[in-house]
């Protein structure tokens, strides 16, 4: 528990900056940008939040790898991700005997859905306003990326939004809509032939996408310059407009 409320207390600090003064003093109407909380969620687990602008209504889920860390986005991006809406971190489902206070993914994908609601619920109480129950962005590593895959295949109209980093199977053209804009992201030192096949499938579907490289990275780290990157990725995934010039664009 020290250790978590450790790295939260290091990542308010490097997130302040991007807490403007209000105008005349007054206070911000809930939750400040880059600002972090725990938020608990009713029956379940709690999840690791960092928020967006209080007017910004826009969610970006993480699901966290195998047994991994759920705030290794929170580390990697969190100040970069506030920009672009409020980031729910959501434990995973399955306990990891070998790794106390780890959790992994069942194969339950509708379970898995639920949770995100009722995490995302929670969230927008916590707020005190409600996030968009459309228009959310999935991120998932790993073992989270081939979770957010199927709930974005099952849930299309909420999730026209991913980001995949280093999942162990090739991601799929089938998973995702024409309107779908999806970022791959594969690390540097990572094996990287599934990423890459994924780049080819979702390519033959027409599925707006592009494929990134995080320096210097091995499987389940974020490598040397994940800020600047991952801004990257965000700033690409968020742009207007998926014309035909964009569905094919990549970055080796």
């Amino acid at each position: 528990m020290r250790l978590v409320r450790g790295l939260i207390a290091g990542v308010v600090l490097g997130a302040s900056a991007l807490v403007a003064a209000p105008a005349g003093g007054e206070p911000p109407a809930g939750p400040r940008r880059g600002e972090l909380a725990t938020v608990k969620v009713d029956g379940d687990r709690p999840v690791f939040v960092v928020h967006g602008a209080p007017e910004d209504s826009r969610v970006l889920v993480y699901l966290h790898g195998r047994c991994g860390d759920p705030h290794a986005g929170i580390r990697a991006f969190a100040a970069q991700a506030s920009e672009w809406g409020t980031l729910v971190s959501v434990q995973a489902d399955l306990t990891c005997p070998d790794r106390k206070g780890r959790w992994r993914w069942s194969g339950d994908v509708e379970k898995a859905a639920r949770r995100v609601d009722a995490a995302i619920d929670a969230v927008s109480r916590a707020r005190g306003r409600a996030l968009d129950a459309k228009g959310r962005t999935l991120i998932g590593y790993s073992e989270g990326a081939l979770r957010a895959e199927s709930i974005a295949k099952r849930h299309p109209d909420q999730y026209p939004r991913a980001i995949l980093l280093a999942s162990p199977r090739a991601p799929l053209g089938s998973s995702f809509t024409i309107s779908s804009r999806v970022a791959l992201v594969m690390g540097q030192r990572d094996v990287q032939a599934e990423m890459r096949a994924g780049d080819e499938h979702l390519e033959q579907a027409g599925v707006a996408h592009r494929l990134f490289t995080l320096t210097g990275a091995r499987h389940g780290t974020y490598g040397t310059d994940a800020a600047r990157e991952m801004a990257e990725v965000l700033a690409w995934l968020y742009a207007p407009g998926q014309d035909e010039a964009t569905r094919s664009t990549r970055r080796e």
